[in-house]
């Protein structure tokens, strides 16, 4: 009976994305549970795991603020979303490679950016209006198997964080976190390790 209350429940998101899905040739694994539909962009390469989560409305998760799940891949990138994944509400746009790796968990509002969008550079920023090459930086951004991002965090470019870590609420992350860390902040910094009964024990999870 609980089985099918969820079917019932999932059944229509799920449809509308599963559709969108296929249009914009995305590779969506098995019991997909969706809440809302998720707005798409995909010029690259999509593929998400099996027991994938989102909250995808401004009433499914309140604390996001209102906004939806937004999915930019831009020509030639790649997002690699793991199994039992969770989302709520992120902003993730990708111009190179962004990987969430298995049981990862994002909070309300939380944004993954492997891209500045734009040079440093005042000139350029300003010639892109008349030819000029604007040359922005990019780099791959990588979160291992567990990770928890609390709400309205934001990933930059080039940032790996380690399995089983954890990020506080509104900590903008520049560099990279080792595995079984707790930091926060802006920049983030490192807190603390994580104590033993808070690490992932059972390697099956």
């Amino acid at each position: 009976m609980r089985r099918i209350i969820i079917f019932l429940y999932y059944f229509p998101f799920g449809f509308i994305n599963r559709i969108n899905f296929l249009l914009k040739n995305v590779q969506c694994g098995k019991r997909f549970q969706p809440m809302g539909i998720i707005f798409l962009k995909n010029r690259g390469s999509l593929i998400i795991g099996d027991d994938f989560r989102v909250n995808s409305t401004p009433y499914s998760n309140p604390i996001g603020g209102g906004e939806r799940t937004c999915f930019q891949i831009l020509p030639s990138a790649k997002l690699l979303i793991g199994n039992r994944v969770s989302f709520s509400n992120v902003f993730i746009t990708v111009s190179l490679s962004v990987t969430i790796s298995d049981g990862v968990m994002l909070g309300a509002g939380v944004c993954i950016f492997d891209t500045d969008f734009h040079s440093l550079n005042f000139h350029e920023r300003v010639g892109r209006r008349f030819g000029i090459t604007e040359k922005v930086k990019m780099s791959p951004v990588y979160l291992g198997r567990n990770v928890f991002v609390g709400t309205r965090a934001i990933i930059l470019k080039g940032v790996t964080i380690g399995e089983n870590s954890i990020v506080s609420a509104g900590s903008v992350v520049v560099n990279d976190i080792p595995s079984n860390e707790v930091w926060g902040g802006n920049p983030a910094r490192y807190i603390r390790k994580l104590t033993e009964s808070e690490k992932l024990l059972d390697e099956t999870c």
